[in-house]
């Protein structure tokens, strides 16, 4: 078995036994400084010792073996009965993607696979886990803070530290799985702080006076969105539904007597809510009588048999009214959903309810909202003692 002796000039002498599997055993030498290390690497030969006897050499193990310096290449093809290969990052990015398709939503999933394809394009898709510093981390991080992004290449706009964070968080969990198969003993990635982030952007909201102006622009346009782009306004600001949400609204999750909708968590044809939660919203007053107006010809509220319109065309049907209204080409679609939650907690809905009607995931993403809350009410005034 492993022994471990002191060594007159390097320090500490590990001696150790290979078991091949053709019934040979070959003796091993290893050289350490320090008493600490030599102790841990004792450990290492005894269990690897105990695996070759008993015929439970794993690729994993192998792999760790190899890295230790505990056995060669030849060695490990000899014990494992195959050639073990460092694992690249293109390995690593085949198993993330492959997990990423079947847990998030087509969207996100589609995200991941910009990170990762941007990462491996950086590093190589060569690239072996147990290469990989925590300087070439940093350096990584460098150079994308100083890119511009690809759809935006006269702003003069950087990528953002946020963007770097999440392309960095998708490295981390590449060589997590590295980490867990044995070809690396620590995650060099989850050794780097994370960027500051600019939290200073906050939602844009609409005024009074603007909303009635965007829907006064929506009357204008009969030709638009089935001849209800007035009603489809109204229909976003008084639900504070995402995009899709509306678009795939169906009328079995729609209960008109008792004024409440289902916004499902997963929904069909691929599309699915940012945070995939289920929720009910209620059917306003001001907008029951459009709701009741729609015609049922077909299982989806708006359009019948079939969707009334992809999401962009929707989105671009916004800009034409938004710029019939001469509003700020800065607002989008998406707009119209924080106005809603942006005028319930000015009207004083508790935000944990605010957090349920919008389908956040966090608290932190609804607190976000109270900073565009009007500051004209001394609240002070309240003070009664």
């Amino acid at each position: 078995m492993a022994k471990l002796y002191r060594h007159k000039v390097h320090g500490w002498q590990l001696n150790y036994t290979l078991y091949y599997p053709d019934g040979t055993e070959r003796i091993r030498y290893r050289t350490l400084r320090r008493k600490g290390e030599a102790g841990d690497l004792l450990e290492e030969a005894e269990r690897l010792e105990r695996k070759c006897i008993r015929g439970e050499l794993s690729r994993q193990d192998a792999l760790r073996c190899q890295r230790l310096g505990l056995i060669s290449t030849d060695d490990a093809a000899a014990l494992y009965g195959a050639a073990v290969e460092p694992i690249t990052l293109d390995s690593l990015a085949r198993t993330l993607l492959a997990d990423s398709r079947v847990e998030n939503r087509a969207k996100t999933h589609e995200s991941n696979e910009y990170r990762v394809q941007t990462l491996l394009a950086w590093f190589g898709r060569e690239r072996t886990a147990n290469t990989i510093t925590e300087e070439d981390v940093k350096e990584y991080r460098a150079h994308r803070l100083q890119c511009v992004p690809v759809n935006d290449r006269r702003s003069g706009r950087h990528i953002t530290p946020a963007t770097v964070n999440k392309e960095v968080n998708k490295l981390c969990q590449m060589l997590d799985i590295a980490l867990t198969r044995g070809a690396i003993d620590r995650n060099p990635a989850r050794s780097v702080r994370p960027l500051k982030e600019d939290l200073g952007r906050l939602p844009r909201a609409l005024s009074r006076d603007e909303v009635a102006r965007l829907l006064d622009a929506a009357a204008t346009f009969p030709e638009l969105l089935g001849k209800r782009a007035r009603d489809i306004m109204m229909l976003y600001l008084y639900t504070g539904m995402r995009r899709e949400e509306l678009i795939m609204q169906r009328w079995e999750d729609v209960d008109l007597p008792a004024r409440k909708i289902r916004i499902q968590g997963d929904l069909e044809g691929g599309w699915s809510p940012k945070a995939r939660k289920a929720r009910v919203i209620g059917i306003a007053r001001q907008i029951e009588p459009i709701v009741e107006s729609l015609p049922k010809l077909g299982p989806y509220m708006l359009g019948g048999e079939s969707i009334l319109c992809n999401p962009e065309s929707m989105s671009r049907a916004f800009r034409a009214i938004r710029d019939k209204a001469k509003l700020p080409r800065s607002l989008s679609l998406h707009t119209l959903r924080h106005t809603y939650i942006t005028h319930l907690i000015e009207r004083g809905v508790n935000l944990k309810r605010v957090q349920y009607l919008a389908g956040h995931a966090r608290i932190s993403t609804t607190e976000r909202y109270t900073h565009l809350v009007s500051t004209d009410e001394v609240v002070e005034d309240r003070l009664a003692f």
